[in-house]
């Protein structure tokens, strides 16, 4: 299966990402650190995470250490709500940029499509207890966006959390400049894990890779020798970091591709959405694709995915665990998956799903699972007239 994602400017992104969402400062220093020593290059943050230093400060390390060089990584935050009027878009990246203490980010996406009042709240709420909204508009945004491109400050931009209609009205925005890259939506997962975009004379992982058949020729112009077999043939495609033979891209419909970022996960497969995305050459990444088990907002009737008896079954079958079904299960869908985890272990064992394949008759079981379930439904914007989700998709 493919490991990297190209984008229509020509970067490649990892299919495989670590997610920041929920580390506690004290602890996603070493978890970046770790992620970066097992192979990691797609690292996924923002700035309502509260912890975008000690990501850059691992990150910092790693350089300097010769473990990486900038390039060699892929690095993703995401614009607040309180910035969404076009003055306060560079404001808002810049914060990002100085608190990692990076000159530029690999791609930088409008975290939400409902803006907040600017000021120092990261949610200022009126006395019921509901975001105050801002005067911004979602299409002067995107050109506050578009400016970043044009100053070097991305190499690419791209939306989470946007519904199909709010992925139109940019698609549609008269004088639209640049195409969001991605669109980031909820797959319900404690870890998410990104890679970022290699140099072009190094492809994304080391290592011998497996790739789609159909790249059998774009892989053959950039490494000679390529082998046709879907699966990787290492456990951990991401040892060796010197030694790189093979490159595997995802194709998607269209070449001019935006990325969204959005939750999906079995209990909320997304179907509709990622189908209607993927057909306008949209990239999909999942957050959440374990069901984000460890969210504050978790309440006991919840559902569990990582013990859904179905998930189990299979995990046995493949002496895998229950995490890496759920990720291979995206990987299969063609979208890009960000695990969230601190524990160098589970960090580790996120990456290895590359060595097995789920067939279609358990593609079609884990599917049957969904149950239109948020983990993650923003509900202190339920009452604006821009919130996302209560759209059918």
């Amino acid at each position: 299966m493919a490991t990297c994602v190209k984008l229509s400017t020509g970067a490649l992104m990892p299919a495989l990402g670590l997610g920041t969402w929920k580390s506690p400062p004290e602890k996603v220093r070493h978890a970046v650190m770790a992620a970066i020593d097992a192979g990691y290059r797609h690292i996924d943050g923002a700035y309502a995470y509260g912890n975008e230093h000690e990501v850059g400060t691992a990150i910092r390390q790693k350089i300097q250490q010769g473990v990486v060089k900038r390039e060699d990584l892929f690095v993703v935050s995401k614009l607040w709500c309180t910035f969404h009027e076009k003055s306060m878009v560079k404001v808002g990246c810049q914060k990002t940029l100085d608190a990692l203490k990076l000159d530029y980010l690999d791609m930088y996406l409008i975290h939400w499509p409902v803006g907040f009042k600017a000021g120092d709240k990261l949610i200022p709420l009126d006395e019921n207890g509901h975001a105050i909204r801002s005067n911004s508009n979602i299409l002067e945004t995107w050109e506050g966006m578009e400016e970043l491109m044009d100053a070097s400050l991305v190499k690419a931009i791209g939306i989470s959390n946007f519904n199909h209609a709010q992925v139109e009205a940019i698609l549609n925005k008269p004088g639209l400049k640049y195409k969001p890259a991605t669109n980031q939506i909820s797959c319900n997962g404690e870890n998410e894990t990104c890679t970022g975009v290699p140099p072009p004379s190094r492809p994304c992982y080391p290592g011998r890779e497996t790739h789609h058949p159909d790249l059998s020729s774009e892989l053959s112009h950039h490494h000679g020798t390529v082998e046709l077999d879907l699966l990787p043939t290492i456990r951990n495609p991401y040892a060796i970091l010197p030694t790189v033979q093979a490159l595997s891209v995802l194709h998607f419909l269209a070449s001019d591709l935006f990325q969204i970022t959005v939750e999906c996960h079995p209990y909320l497969t997304q179907v509709k959405l990622v189908e209607y995305c993927q057909s306008k050459g949209i990239a999909v990444t999942a957050y959440s694709p374990l069901g984000s088990p460890d969210r504050s907002s978790a309440k006991p009737e919840d559902p569990c995915l990582l013990d859904d008896p179905s998930i189990k079954r299979i995990a046995a079958k493949y002496k895998k665990t229950s995490a890496q079904v759920l990720l291979r299960f995206q990987i299969q869908r063609n979208i890009i998956v960000i695990p969230k985890s601190v524990t160098p272990h589970r960090i580790k064992e996120n990456f290895q799903i590359f060595d097995f394949k789920l067939t279609q008759d358990e593609m079609d079981t884990i599917l049957n699972l969904n149950r239109n379930w948020r983990s993650c439904d923003m509900e202190i914007c339920r009452n604006q007239e821009d919130y996302p989700f209560a759209a059918e998709f």
